[in-house]
């Protein structure tokens, strides 16, 4: 086992195949919860934000909503990605040699910058969410 720098993250890893595989798990079931959440804000969204809001509020939540689902499209592409390095770690499990080594760590260091830039991105738009409600409520307390 060598160790690997995955310069996304700036951290040395030792990294098998094995736990290369299992690390894109861990990942896919983020994406899961990334998912759900994105789900749940969009909900908020239609359901409190825009039957609450005026039409100058209502614009910059229908711009936050277009940004989640422009999350959401990302994600979509990410996990589809993450699937698709996980199944070719899958089938040479046990057989890696150096290097298809390299080449596994290269893709998997990738998708964690993505994974990295996808995450900050969805905190922006996160922010600018709960800005807004805090903006909202204070227009409603002011009516």
């Amino acid at each position: 086992m060598e160790t690997k720098i995955y310069s996304s993250s700036g951290f040395s890893h030792s990294c098998s195949a094995e736990e290369l595989y299992v690390l894109t798990g861990h990942w896919l079931s983020d994406m899961i919860f990334f998912e759900q959440e994105i789900e749940f804000y969009q909900s908020l969204i239609r359901d409190y934000f825009l039957p609450a809001t005026s039409k100058k509020e209502g614009s910059i939540i229908n711009d936050i909503e277009l940004r989640l689902i422009d999350t959401l499209s990302l994600k979509k592409v990410l996990k589809e990605n993450i699937i698709a390095h996980q199944n070719k770690l899958s089938i040479t499990l046990g057989k890696v040699n150096r290097e298809n080594q390299f080449y596994y760590t290269a893709i998997q260091t990738e998708l964690e910058g993505e994974l990295f830039d996808f995450i900050k991105s969805f905190r922006q738009v996160k922010y600018e969410l709960f800005e807004a409600n805090k903006y909202i409520k204070q227009a409603l307390q002011k009516a």
